[in-house]
């Protein structure tokens, strides 16, 4: 019922241009805004709407995949890890993270190779201790855990420009399945790629769903190194769930906890491959994505610069250094009664 055509000519000189525009709604919002010309109202409408829904750059969205021959068994792996996950964010430490379970629901691609599929999607900050609550959420005994393990494990075996290039199509604004599933809340095809106002929001979606697998990764291998006669003994003295968390899971996870802050904070500062695939070469629109990476690559290959390329990576270097002794020198300072 959203169908609408517009009609017109663009302006020349002092003659200005016009347009009639052709819908079978014309009390809709948008296209009253639209009519009016009301480009503030619009993005007051679209950023409002962005909050209701907690989308980015309000919240951050992530997918847990399950497969399995059995729909039957793929659907209970499903609803078990959700069960968790709602249980866990009824605690008052995550109540205010204003996360929301979304699912069990059909993968796009619903079956491969024999295999069914389905997701649940989470809507949230996805901030260190909710990756964190997950992280503790997979390591538990349930079933199908080594499928979906696998699952997030996948885009750190997949070609990094492969990916980036099903992403570009993901975001692309015309047919993109962002926009397309945007557009079923009615909400205007955004250019991901072209405005400069949405290309950080594409690095940061993008950046998330890169480094969450590795992180959950790292997270599972340092719990699973815990010995578990802690927890038995916590459980004989009484200890509630939150507490064995906090003072047991928690401390002894802290040094995979520091690992994992020095490797993406080193990740970040070598952004390169993801912003050459997404925007085609370039370092965004309008620039504002040129990182430093970026400025050593194009000193090699454009400017022919090799000496400034060399110096640019020497200081790289010793800013990652740095960054790195800072955060050992923080983590050394952790303390835990």
């Amino acid at each position: 019922n959203m169908l609408t055509q517009v009609v017109g000519r663009a302006g020349r000189g002092d003659a200005p241009g016009r347009a009639m525009i052709q819908t079978l709604v014309p009390e809709h919002q948008v296209i009253r805004l639209a009519a009016r010309q009301n480009y503030d109202g619009f993005y007051n409408l679209e950023i409002n709407l962005r909050r209701v829904q907690n989308a980015p750059p309000f919240g951050d969205m992530a997918c847990v995949v399950f497969l399995g021959q059995e729909e039957t068994a793929v659907l209970r792996g499903a609803a078990k890890l959700r069960e968790s996950l709602n249980a866990c964010l009824r605690q008052p430490e995550y109540r205010e993270e204003h996360c929301s379970v979304l699912g069990p629901a059909p993968c796009v691609v619903p079956k491969i190779n024999y295999n069914f599929r389905y997701q649940l999607t989470l809507r949230c900050r996805m901030t260190r201790q909710l990756r964190l609550l997950l992280a503790y959420l997979l390591n538990q005994k349930i079933k199908l855990r080594a499928l979906f393990q696998t699952a997030y494990f996948l885009p750190m075996v997949t070609s990094a420009t492969a990916v980036g290039l099903v992403w570009k199509y993901m975001f692309q604004e015309n047919y993109g399945l962002i926009n397309w599933l945007l557009s079923l809340f009615d909400v205007a095809k955004i250019p991901w790629l072209t405005k400069s106002a949405y290309s950080m929001a594409v690095m940061v979606i993008y950046g998330i769903w890169d480094a969450l697998p590795f992180t959950i990764i790292l997270l599972i291998s340092g719990l699973q190194n815990i010995d578990d006669h802690y927890y038995t003994v916590a459980k004989v003295d009484g200890a509630r769930a939150k507490r064995i968390f906090f003072r047991i899971t928690v401390p002894l996870l802290s040094p995979t906890i520091g690992l994992v802050l020095i490797i993406n904070s080193i990740s970040a500062f070598k952004v390169f491959n993801s912003v050459v695939v997404l925007f085609s070469g370039s370092p965004g629109p309008n620039n504002n994505m040129y990182t430093m990476t970026y400025y050593i690559y194009e000193q090699i290959n454009t400017s022919l610069e090799y000496g400034r390329a060399a110096a640019a990576s020497l200081i790289l270097f010793v800013i990652i250094l740095l960054f790195t002794m800072l955060q050992r020198f923080i983590q050394r300072k952790w303390k835990y009664d």
